[in-house]
Parts: C-alpha cells; structure tokens; sequence
C-alpha cells in the first residue's frame, strides 16, 4: 500500500533526470511555468500554457526553424493535456514540459516556476534542482501498540513495509507467548487454562518488561527489513513509548527527532504529514554534509570557468549549483573557451548535464556567486 501526500504531484526520480538530461538533439524544448492548485484561478493555467507554447513558437521561428519543425514541436507540446480540460485543475505549483523530435515529458512539482521557454542541444533542467530535495527517502515506525507498522519513503509518499516475523500488535504478541506456554504445559500433562495478559493491572514494571522483550523483536525485524538501505528512521508515538524503543533498539540509522501521535490522528495520511518536516531536514542535512565535505576537500574549484571544463572532462564528483543562477553564453568543447551572453546556451545547465550524464552528483544550494564543485581527481 502506498500513501500519497500530494496526488497531482510527479515524482523526479534520479533516473528520471538521467532520462532527460541524456537527450541531445538540434531542438530540446524546456517550458516552465506556476500554476494553480484549486480555484477558479485554475482557468488560468490552460491559457498561460497556450500562451508560452506560442512564445515557443515565435523563438523557434527567429532562429529561422523550418516551418515543418515549428508545426511538429508546437503540435507536441499541445497534447499535454490529452484533450482532458480536466487535466489542469489536477495540477500542483508548477509544471515543466519537455519536448524534442523523440522525446517528451512533463513534470508537476511543489514549486513555483517563473515563466521561462528555452531551446538548446540539450534540455534545460536547472529549474529542476531543488525538486530533488523531495527524493530524501526516511523510515517512519508507528509504535501504537495496537498496530505496529513500519514505513519507508519520502516527502512525495509512504509505502507500507511487512515485518512478518514479529506480531502487529502488542496483545497478539503476549498471545503467541501465551499460546507458546500452553503447548508446553499439554506436552508434559499440565493443564493450558485461559489466556491472561500480563502488565495491564497494577504491575508497571510487568508491562514494561514486557513491552521492552516486543520492541527487541520488532527492531530485530526492523534492522532485517532496512539492512539494504540503511535509512534514518523516524519514531511515532506517545514519548513512553519512542523513549523504551531507544533503550532496546539496535538500528544504527535511529533519529533523534521523534513525532508526536494521538489516536484521532494516527492514519498514515496524517503521520506522512507530520514526517515532512523530517523530510525536508534529512534533506537539508545532506546537502550540508555534501558541502563540509568540499570544504575540507582538497581537490575543489569555483566558478564557471573552472567548473564547466572540469565537468566536460567527467572530473566532478559533486556540482553545487545556486539557485536561481543563470550564465548565458556557450562552451566550446574543443578549445575550452567560454563565449559571453547571447549565444543561447546557459553554461550552468550545460555543467549540470555533463556531472550528471558521467554520474556525477548535483545539489542545488542557496543563492552566491558562483557554482563550486568538489573534484574525483
């Protein structure tokens, strides 16, 4: 089961980016545009959209595009809608079309574009960056003892993990125990009687034992079920509860940042909510964990001129690139040179494709000067 947090989202997903930034032709097509969630302002998303389609037509024309190329393209780009008006009162704070020859895609996302349409060899996607913070994958544990449930994704959804080889809830685990005794009670001639429950009267110190013996076996299916990703795993529940689970746990990735539950409010839909904050930290924490390691790294350069040479030759490992920048101008593979505004290319975006196509990383960061890249040699 999974649990979406925004329906009318699109997840970007590394491997979607590499699908997009692998595209190189003589047309590559990127649109970016705000739009409106609900509303009566949704009627302005189709006719801003016609709008920018139209800005496209016209630049294509400047740069004397045969006619027939033009009519393919713009042809393209009007069946993002498939027909359905209904399709742009689904939409989130932003949309960015992509369009070539062979290739189209669009994206909905939770931030707002400013109204751009650029053409180039390869697809622009700069405006792009700060969605990737939404892929920060976390675990999230409900500890409610009467349904235990572990879950795994990101700030765009949850997906529900299945831990079969411990009990869901707190009372069928003091049942098997039970049910476990009686057996051995029939095998040598004793009588099984009834089941009793443990720890729910006077005896706190009972409850607690056994309370703590159940987390032991959840963790222990917990590590099993995350030993391959290694996620930071975020705790729900009453703090008694969050508390006693450290005391036994074993998971090496376990947060310090805990969420609140009440039992009017513990569905998914509702701790996934609680667990953006969470999210939205995780992915700050590894933007910043990626940029003390340039700091201290040795083989680091700054500035354009130095990072989009670097990046052609596949040396960058991490490319920091600050939002909202743009460097117009074009790169001349062959002799390195950097021409100045007016060429039509943006040599940032062109620094951002060369990282990511030879598998490099790229974070976006907050406004500065220039971009900045930590080295592989």
């Amino acid at each position: 089961m999974q649990i979406f947090v925004d329906r009318h989202i699109d997840a970007l997903t590394p491997e979607r980016l590499a699908r997009l930034v692998n595209v190189h032709g003589a047309l590559c097509l990127s649109l970016y545009m705000p739009t409106v969630r609900s509303g009566d302002q949704t009627r302005q998303n189709p006719i801003r959209y016609k709008n920018l389609c139209k800005r496209a037509a016209d630049m294509l024309a400047e740069r004397q595009t045969p006619g027939a190329v033009v009519d393919a393209l713009t042809a393209r780009l009007g069946e993002l809608d498939g027909g359905d008006p209904r399709f742009w009162e689904h939409q989130s704070d932003g949309l960015a079309v992509f369009v070539s020859e062979d290739d189209f895609d669009s994206l909905r996302l939770p931030q707002t574009f400013a109204e751009c349409v650029c053409i180039g060899a390869t697809f622009d996607v700069l405006s792009l960056l700060p969605a990737l913070r939404l892929n920060a994958r976390f675990a999230l544990l409900n500890l409610d003892l009467n349904r235990v449930r572990l879950y795994t994704g990101s700030a765009l959804s949850l997906d529900v993990i299945d831990l079969p080889d411990v009990a869901e809830s707190l009372r069928d685990h003091l049942g098997s125990i039970e049910h476990e005794r009686q057996l051995r009670m029939h095998s040598v001639g004793g009588d099984g009687g009834s089941v009793v429950f443990h720890g729910h009267g006077p005896d706190d110190r009972t409850r607690k034992d056994e309370m703590r013996e159940f987390f032991r076996l959840l963790d222990a299916a917990l590590c099993r079920a995350l030993a391959a990703e290694h996620l930071p795993l975020v705790l729900a529940g009453t703090p008694a509860n969050r508390g006693l689970y450290r005391e036994v746990s074993r998971y090496p990735h376990l947060m310090g940042a805990g969420i609140e539950i009440d039992r009017e409010a513990d569905d998914p839909g509702s701790l996934h909510a609680r667990a953006l904050p969470v999210a939205r930290a995780l992915a700050e924490s590894e933007v910043q964990a990626a940029l003390a390691r340039m700091q201290t790294g040795a083989r680091r350069v700054t500035g354009i001129e130095a990072v989009l040479p670097a990046a052609q030759a596949g040396r960058i490992d991490t490319l920091f690139v600050p939002e909202d920048l743009r460097i117009p101008g074009r790169f001349d593979a062959d002799q390195g040179i950097l021409h100045g505004e007016g060429d039509g290319d943006d040599l940032l975006n062109q620094a951002v494709v060369f990282t990511l196509v030879q598998g490099g990383q790229v974070y976006s960061v907050a406004p500065s000067a220039s971009p900045a890249a930590l080295l592989r040699y």
